[in-house]
């Protein structure tokens, strides 16, 4: 009997102790010592294979203008199989899950962003490697289908984000830092417009040709008539008189 209550006891101590460390600490979100590895090691429970699990994350729109919001979206993975080893509970729902965005050159660097525009029934901030709502957690172990969540990128930041969530689905099965099938670009929304070099049109003076008009052969034009004339008129008194 006493061996009995010592298994008891122990297996009690063991549940606490994943309580304190998982994700599902306390059923009340995740617990701060889960934000370096998002609860991959645990003493008690490991986590699954992460290709595994039926649940994901999905985006609106996989590229946004810098500055603007991400809506992302936790929910079961319809295209994704139902693995075989899980303890019983309700297909299509998680009980506790951990988000977090990362910018793709540098992981190490802790995640990336705050997150806002979700419901406090479902959701609250934990602010892992001390930095303001960077993560979201749950704030209970009810089934739920879907959370439903805003982004918000640093003011200036340009690049590629990475997505990182935990899931559960009893106190036993856990999915650690499951990246989304696609990653989400943030753009610069400054662009340069295309100048087109102002050309001064060259203008050619239009010269206009001098024409002289001459006489045409065997004529003579009016002005020669008249100087003949004036020349025959002058030359008149030296005529021999007829």
């Amino acid at each position: 009997m006493e061996r009995v209550n010592g298994v008891v006891l122990m297996a009690v101590a063991m549940l606490a102790t994943f309580w304190a460390t998982g994700v599902d600490a306390n059923s009340h979100g995740a617990p701060i010592t889960s934000c370096s590895d998002m609860g991959a090691v645990h003493v008690v429970f490991a986590s699954k294979d992460p290709a595994t699990c039926p649940f994901g994350i999905t985006f609106a729109q996989t590229e946004v203008m810098k500055g603007s919001k991400v809506n992302v979206t936790l929910s079961a993975n319809v295209a994704q199989g139902e693995p075989q080893s899980r303890l019983p509970e309700v297909t299509g729902y998680f009980t506790g899950y951990l988000l977090m965005a990362f910018n793709a050159e540098d992981e190490r660097n802790g995640p990336l962003g705050t997150f806002s525009g979700f419901n406090p029934q479902q959701g609250q901030h934990l602010d892992c490697w001390d930095i303001p709502m960077s993560a979201l957690t749950h704030v209970n172990a009810n089934f739920k289908p879907a959370i439903h969540t805003q982004w918000v990128p640093p003011e200036e930041f340009v690049g590629t984000v990475i997505f990182k969530a935990t899931f559960t689905s009893n106190i036993a099965t856990i999915w650690a830092a499951v990246p989304a099938h696609s990653n989400v670009t943030i753009k610069d929304d400054e662009t340069t417009p295309a100048t087109t070099p102002t050309t001064t049109p060259t203008t050619t003076p239009t010269t206009t040709p001098t024409t002289t008009t001459l006489a045409a052969p065997g004529r003579m034009s009016g002005s020669w008539m008249v100087v003949a004339f004036a020349l025959v008129l002058a030359a008149m008194p030296f005529l021999p008189t007829l």
